[in-house]
């Protein structure tokens, strides 16, 4: 009986081990990821560029600062994920992004830093024959399980290629 113990000790020992790379499993958060690039443009003429692309692209812009060098951006829809387990309709993937310019020899050093990740849900229930709303928002820092972080990496990958192109940048 002992020997059974051990082995089925054993066996949870591995699956706790292997599960916990699984996001399912993060109790914790763990810090964002940014992305960097460089600009040969100067620090105003960058911000100036970048305002204008995210506006093309939808993002709506809370801060702009052009001799600080920073953009703030309000809260954008990125993903919906529809996998196995999810409610209907999904979970949708929304952040805000931080553009930081800074001088950097003749050019920018820029870097896009996502903050405020969270997800927003829709749950429609027939209570008594009557059609409810229930939306509920997961913050990362308090529900860090609940996410995918590839989906934010793919996405600051796609505006990083949004403000490089270089038929701007002299």
């Amino acid at each position: 009986m002992t020997v059974w113990r051990g082995v089925l000790a054993g066996v949870m020992l591995i699956v706790l081990l292997g599960a916990g790379g699984c996001y399912h499993m993060r109790l914790m958060p763990v810090p964002l990821e940014s992305v960097e690039f460089k600009s040969r443009q100067p620090v105003d003429r960058a911000v100036a560029e970048f305002e204008k692309r995210l506006l093309q692209d939808g993002f709506l812009l809370d801060t702009v600062d052009t001799t600080g060098g920073v953009i703030l951006t309000s809260y954008r829809f990125f993903f919906n994920d529809t996998s196995s387990g999810m409610p209907a309709g999904g979970r949708d993937y929304y952040y805000r992004l931080r553009v930081r310019v800074v001088a950097d020899g003749k050019g920018s050093a820029v870097q896009l830093i996502p903050c405020d990740l969270e997800l927003r849900t829709f749950y429609v229930y027939d209570e008594a024959g009557k059609l409810d709303t229930l939306k509920k928002r997961y913050p990362y820092e308090v529900y860090p399980g609940m996410f995918e972080l590839d989906y934010l990496k793919k996405e600051l990958q796609r505006v990083k290629e949004l403000l490089v192109a270089e038929k701007w940048q002299g």
